[in-house]
């Protein structure tokens, strides 16, 4: 279990869809860590808790989320949930938070939780 203050940035991105490999990326809400008390327009604020956190190196990861899970987008996304993780937490080799994801907020979109598994 972990603890993090996050932020969410409300824009969209103004980069191309394929560049961060955002067509095969798990659905869910993308954060980073919160290092400052100032609060940005734009952005939601949140503390959130992860029960079982996925772990794993910034480089490449929504590839090799994808090939592990032969599946990308929402389909990637049940799996995770279905093998009991809450969220994503990147990492760079110093093992500092990079991109976070809250898999749970994509569950909690569905008025139906038995649809996701």
């Amino acid at each position: 279990m972990i603890t993090l203050k996050l932020q969410h940035n409300t824009d969209k991105s103004p980069v191309k869809f394929r560049a961060f490999y955002q067509n095969i990326e798990p659905h869910g809400v993308y954060y980073t860590i919160n290092e400052t008390s100032e609060k940005l327009p734009g952005f939601i604020y949140k503390t959130i808790t992860f029960n079982n956190p996925l772990y794993i190196p910034f480089k490449d990861w929504k590839k090799e989320l994808s090939r592990k899970y032969k599946a990308k987008g929402k389909i990637l996304t049940k799996k995770l949930l279905k093998a009991g993780f809450d969220g994503i937490l990147t990492q760079d080799k110093n093992n500092n938070f990079l991109e976070i994801v809250n898999l749970k907020e994509f569950q909690e979109n569905y008025k139906d939780n038995r649809k996701l598994i």
